[in-house]
């Protein structure tokens, strides 16, 4: 609703006109009534009496809900509350469960409300009495009521009605009001079935609103239903039990509060308050200060470069050539790019022109004047200018997403779903102490003196006899050119922009700066500095360990590490560790965790055995690394001497600083570890690890990076190897200077022997490690008892989370094509992710659920999508054969005994089985396919 505000004196000039004119229309009578003495101060002008003017004008309803058992034993009651006790006076709806009207009954009169209900029928329960829901709407807050969904079935009473109160945040357009009552014995699965489609057809008509379910739910639950849904009663409703319920799809919108039951109902009364806060009030304008880049500026600022002669910055000091080159580059950009400042506003709609504000206007001033026919003829224009605006941004979009404006597009979609990433900001008083202490803290590994193993490291280096490395100019300019506009410039302020735009006039220049540094073995200290971004891991951060260090460098050094990398990594790709999954061609968290599964699965068929899984977590993995015991690790390689010389010069005399707003940090110099953010950090990780393997076969070592598993395959309670190979574990981290977190380190317990023993815990380091049920490694929730519904429960709720934004573009009236590629990226991606490692051992409730979330988004595109079942034959056989080609996968030998002994044969031999634990995993069931496609 559009209201318009009035100043005092305006308003008096409206009662004049009103005593000495006809009449003004009633829409806008009640514009004078707001004609009032200045507001009062002090007592009278409060904020308790504030609240009270504007409980009408709540962001959401406030609610009475409860089970009467007969309204028409109580509406007498119901009509006292009203008139004499606040929270019914004051309530906007009223949601009755167990109304026990019929249709003999006339509406239940209740002033200044008016009722909505559905009757308990023979026909469509069964049952002739009982039942019934039925919903009080206030007069003052809301006169729009539109009735949905009607469900009445001997599972569940349903009434769906759709309110356009007088006021509405605008962030909202409408709101759905839900309220069931499901019988005792009701089946639970069905009633919730029922309530999911309903919920999903009326986010499909407005995905924006707001959607309240409530009611008597008894022994049913929606979280599996609707896992995005949060549930907002916390109080006991019916003695010891909470089972009048109420379910929305916004995040801390209401809080409850016990109310006394009605007359004799067994049930308690529920008063649901809203806490939600507009978004205007809850996020302020953002005020941001850009550069404008222009067809123009980038060919003065590529012609300042290519007209500058680089030779007068060359100094015998490689550092003092990279500062002075870096300064003049950054200034020449600020002489020649405009800055402006762009205001953001939280509620203001992308598709909203210029010409839709004059409208907007005009319909305020038609409406001041009291020109009832000339607010009529602008609404009309205004719904076809708002028609036509959304019509010409759906276009807009489709164009970015067809001329590969990626980023574009997914600004635009980011715009239209009001979506934003979570950003946890630091709670602090004093920034600069705390910049300080995560300064200090980040360093905290480097405590040891090891200058003398390094300079003997480095003789041994220098020794032997190395190749030069040469770096060609297309090389750094292809480089350049494939730098993300908008990463986050480093101390040398160069931004990925000015690379990207001007790539081709600087690529000679730091061609003879990347080359320069390797032909010296040395890196200048303005590309090895880093500014530290502390990101809080947690809502509520406590300690200095609750922040993530996330470094910013040199953008053009990030380009010679990429330069350096392709070369490392072609010396050292037969060094990796084969369990090593993170970083490696044809690798992918999917093989990680088949191969643990797997094993642990064939491991199990053998009577008398168990499982014992350890997720082992590093404290800073990546700023541990020691660079003498990298440098020695790389010399085992046999890696190019240069490369090496200059990997320890990367790893050594670091200096970082910590920012937190616009405060920095004093610097710190340090020669432990890499930093976070640097794209040689994870494959020197994975190098420095790679003689971290276990001497015995009996159990699995698998790594991800820094994300390590440990599964102990243990026969007739003999944990005695198991054991021993955490207590190698241990001591090579020891000897490696890895520091373990044992508080959050993990184990499971795979045990499914009819008599089970009791299982001591593994001590580290003096202290115990947890045992857990479900543990959630490489995105994927493993279960003790290989159980996937946790897993199916947590991919359910992230998928219908995504539907929301399908639903927005469908809004719009995007192309369906576009919202088939858009579904693919974000929901088929969420669908699909690791599901080779649970598809066929999952429960079959479990993949109807997936399957139905395919179907709700194939509804919305209006087309029929492929269905997960239909699919995973496909992806199946083409993981089966990337492992049969395969010789270093960890999976090949195990698919050696199901290779055919005749070599006319192309069938494999079918695995054995004990159980269908194991005969559903995905190497027998995907031999199983191959051998039916044949």
């Amino acid at each position: 609703m559009h209201v318009t505000r009035y100043s005092h004196d305006e308003l008096l000039r409206l009662r004049a006109h009103a005593s000495s004119n006809p009449p003004i229309p009633d829409f806008a009578a009640d514009t004078l009534r707001c004609v009032r003495r200045p507001r009062k101060r002090g007592r009278r002008g409060g904020v308790v009496l504030r609240a009270r003017r504007r409980r009408h004008r709540l962001p959401l309803p406030s609610i009475v809900l409860g089970n009467v058992q007969s309204v028409r034993n109580k509406i007498d009651e119901c009509l006292a509350s009203v008139q004499h006790l606040r929270e019914y006076r004051d309530a906007n709806l009223l949601c009755f469960s167990e109304s026990w009207l019929t249709e003999d009954d006339g509406d239940p009169d209740l002033p200044g409300f008016s009722v909505v209900r559905l009757d308990r029928t023979r026909e469509d329960t069964g049952k002739s009495r009982g039942g019934g829901v039925c919903i009080f709407v206030s007069n003052k807050w809301c006169t729009n009521i539109t009735v949905k969904e009607k469900v009445c079935c001997e599972d569940i009473e349903l009434l769906t009605v759709a309110l356009r109160p007088f006021y509405l945040p605008r962030e909202f357009n409408q709101l759905f009001v839900t309220v069931l009552y499901i019988h005792p014995k009701a089946d639970a699965k069905v009633a919730c079935s029922k309530v999911a489609e309903v919920v999903h057809r009326l986010a499909s008509q407005s995905p924006d609103a707001p959607c309240l379910v409530l009611g008597d739910f008894n022994h049913c639950k929606l979280n599996r239903a609707l896992p995005h849904f949060k549930q907002y009663v916390t109080c006991l409703t019916h003695k010891t039990k909470t089972i009048d319920l109420c379910y929305g799809n916004i995040r801390g919108a209401y809080s409850s509060k016990p109310l006394p039951g009605l007359g004799r109902s067994p049930h308690n009364m529920v008063q649901l308050v809203p806490t939600y806060r507009q978004r205007l009030k809850r996020e302020k304008p953002i005020v941001r200060e850009v550069k404008k880049w222009t067809s123009d500026s980038s060919e003065a600022l590529s012609g300042c470069f290519e007209s500058t002669d680089w030779s007068i910055f060359s100094d015998p000091s490689l550092d003092a050539t990279a500062d002075v080159t870096s300064a003049y580059i950054a200034f020449c950009a600020d002489t020649v790019l405009e800055t402006k400042s762009c205001t953001v506003y939280p509620n203001t709609k992308p598709w909203v022109t210029p010409g839709l504000k004059r409208l907007l206007y005009r319909k305020g001033e038609a409406f001041k004047s009291g020109d009832r026919d000339e607010v009529k003829a602008v609404q009309r224009q205004l719904t076809k200018q708002i028609r036509e605006d959304k019509r010409c941004f759906a276009t807009k979009l489709e164009n970015n997403f067809r001329e590969g404006n990626s980023r574009q597009y997914w600004q635009d979609v980011q715009t239209i779903t009001g979506y934003k990433p979570k950003k946890v900001p630091l709670k602090t008083t004093d920034e600069a102490k705390l910049a300080d202490e995560l300064n200090t803290f980040y360093a905290r590994f480097d405590q040891r003196d090891f200058s003398e193993e390094q300079r003997k490291v480095m003789e041994g280096v220098l020794s032997r006899p190395s190749t030069p490395i040469i770096i060609t100019t297309d090389e750094v300019r292809s480089t350049f050119k494939k730098v993300k506009a908008r990463s986050a410039a480093g101390p040398d302020n160069i931004t990925g922009r000015l690379l990207r735009e001007c790539g081709d006039s600087l690529a000679p220049v730091y061609r003879e700066l990347f080359q320069r540094s390797l032909d010296e073995h040395t890196i200048p200290a303005i590309w090895k500095s880093s500014i530290i971004v502390p990101v809080p891991k947690k809502p509520n951060p406590l300690t200095l360990n609750d922040y993530r260090p996330v470094a910013l460098t040199s953008i053009p050094f990030k380009c010679a590490e990429k330069l350096v990398l392709r070369r490392l990594r072609l010396e050292t790709e037969d060094h990796q560790d084969p369990l090593q999954f993170a970083y490696t061609r044809n690798r992918s968290t999917e093989d990680a965790i088949l191969t643990l599964v797997h094993n642990v699965s064939a491991h199990l068929e053998k009577p008398s055995s168990y499982a014992r899984v350890l997720f082992i977590d590093f404290s800073s993995a990546f700023n541990t690394i020691q660079p003498h015991l990298m440098m020695r690790k790389l010399l085992e390689f046999d890696v190019n001497p240069v490369l090496i010389s200059w990997v320890f010069s990367f790893l050594t005399k670091r200096t970082q600083r910590v920012r937190i707003g616009q405060v920095l940090s004093e610097a710190v110099a340090t020669n432990t570890g890499a930093p976070q953010g640097c794209v040689l950090s994870p494959t020197l990780f994975t190098l420095y690890t790679a003689d971290c393997r276990l001497r015995d076969l009996v159990n699995l070592l698998l790594k991800f990076a820094d994300d390590t598993s440990l599964s102990g395959l243990i026969l007739k309670n003999d944990e005695s190897a198991y054991r021993h190979a955490v207590e190698e574990l241990v001591q090579w981290c020891d000897d490696n200077f890895l520091e373990l977190n044992v508080s959050k380190t993990k184990e499971l317990i795979m045990d499914f022997r009819r008599t089970k023993s009791a299982v001591d815990p593994i001590i580290i380091k003096g202290e115990p490690v947890e045992m857990v049920d479900t543990y959630k490694y490489l995105g994927t929730i493993i279960d003790n008892q290989l159980d996937w519904s946790p897993n199916v429960d947590a991919v359910c709720k992230r998928a219908n989370q995504r539907l929301f934004f399908l639903r927005k573009l469908r809004q719009f009236h995007v192309d369906p094509q576009i919202l088939h590629l858009f579904y693919q990226a974000t929901i088929q991606s969420v669908v699909s992710f690791n599901q080779l490692c649970y598809h066929s051992s999952a429960k079959k409730g479990d993949m109807e659920r997936l399957e139905k979330i395919v179907k709700r988004a194939g509804s919305i595109i209006g087309s029929e999508l492929q269905p997960l079942s239909t699919r995973f034959p496909s992806v199946a056989l083409k993981k089966l054969s990337m492992i049969r080609s395969d010789d270093r996968h960890p999976l090949h030998q195990a698919l050696a005994s199901c290779e055919p002994t005749r070599e006319s044969s192309r069938r494999l031999r079918c695995w054995r089985a004990r159980t269908n634990r194991m005969r559903d995993s995905f190497l027998p069931m995907v031999v199983r396919l191959y051998n039916q496609s044949l």
